[in-house]
């Protein structure tokens, strides 16, 4: 195997460095996984019905959100990595703040957008629905930004990095969600009394 991929030009401490990268990130992601699939049965032990019904329509809303780029980092995805290879630095940080201040546009848009909406359809809505549109506003905002970063991430190839950075947002996201949720099970939050 060494030859062959001599004879491809690849030297063997690259191929053990993408072995190491794959490795590495394969296992954070299987591990989030894992938080998330645990987070979501926690989440349906204590929230109950109505409860775990609004928060299974609110996480539509950051799937959704995902695509409010229009397919723009898709292709910045495919163009960053090709101008550091090419050693374009200049173009390669012009593009990156571009895409920054795309993503920060993006994020404010859907956040007030969001905000707007649940405040015009309040007299419509549950409380609970209502105070779950005003918390994930701001989360829409986050959610475009770690998209941007987990680009320049892969641009750069540090997918160490990269994995335990998710690992990290993967575990702390699952550790608020758990105490969240305990709290309103608990009847800690003004929302759960109501029901």
């Amino acid at each position: 195997m060494n030859r062959l991929l001599a004879r491809l030009g690849v030297h063997r401490s690259e191929h053990v460095s993408v072995a190491r990268d794959f490795s590495i990130y394969s296992g954070a992601n299987i591990v989030s996984l894992v938080l998330l699939l645990s987070t979501g049965l926690v989440l349906r032990r204590y929230l109950g019905l109505t409860l775990a019904g609004i928060w299974t329509g609110l996480e539509v809303l950051p799937a959704y959100a995902a695509y409010a780029h229009l397919g723009i980092l898709n292709a910045a995805e495919r163009e960053l990595p090709f101008l550091v290879g090419a050693r374009r630095g200049n173009d390669f940080d012009r593009l990156k703040h571009t895409l920054l201040w795309l993503s920060h546009g993006l994020g404010a848009l859907l956040a007030a957008g969001l905000t707007i909406s649940a405040l015009a359809l309040r007299p419509r809505i549950e409380r609970e629905f209502f105070v779950g549109l005003l918390i994930y506003a701001p989360l829409l905002w986050t959610q475009i930004l770690a998209s941007y970063y987990v680009l320049l991430f892969r641009a750069r190839q540090r997918f160490v990095v990269l994995s335990g950075r998710q690992a990290i947002a993967n575990l702390l996201k699952a550790a608020l969600t758990v105490a969240g949720v305990r709290m309103v099970s608990f009847r800690f939050w003004p929302v759960r009394a109501l029901s």
